[in-house]
């Protein structure tokens, strides 16, 4: 795994090679303190996550996962009634997530990071409902974010959860 800083000192690049053994959780459900059925896309169901400082995550990911342990990111956004994740996430199979936000947030700005044994995808985020959306599939982790030019405030740092480096848009 290497990571990497942008020359103009602001973003980072994370590269994790799965076919070196590396591994990525998408998400670490020991803080999940309930579900809210206000998920988006036919889901019904939207994670409710305790607040904590990434710094107390990182120690309790350390304590969990010892010299393993590399990095840990927080790619979501959250509603300000509760701690609940913007986007869809799912992992190991389980959907935590059909986020709050829906395709009224952001429609077309958003890309998904799919996970299968030593593959990893990034690719647009098809904004269907059930049946069509792949949180339906039979894809096991994937977690949705927003892409590399949405307009969520192009005049201040803002970070960035995926760039998809294939040059597709």
């Amino acid at each position: 795994m290497n990571l990497y800083q942008h020359t103009h000192g602001i973003d980072y690049i994370q590269v994790v090679d799965l076919d070196a053994g590396a591994c990525i959780d998408l998400f670490d459900d020991r803080h999940v303190t309930g579900f809210d059925p206000q998920g988006a896309y036919g889901t019904n169901i939207s994670a409710i996550i305790e607040f904590q400082t990434i710094q107390t995550h990182w120690d309790d990911f350390v304590r969990s996962h010892g010299k393993r342990a590399f990095s840990v990111t927080n790619g979501q956004f959250f509603s300000v009634r509760s701690q609940q994740l913007a986007f869809p996430v799912k992992a190991d199979g389980i959907i935590y997530s059909g986020g709050y936000a829906g395709d009224s947030e952001f429609a077309g700005e958003k890309m998904m990071l799919t996970v299968r044994q030593n593959r990893a995808n990034i690719v647009p985020f098809p904004e269907k409902d059930y049946p069509e959306n792949p949180l339906f599939s039979s894809v096991p982790n994937m977690i949705v974010g927003l892409a590399e030019d949405a307009d969520k405030g192009f005049d201040r740092q803002v970070g960035r959860t995926f760039t998809d480096c294939s040059g597709n848009k």
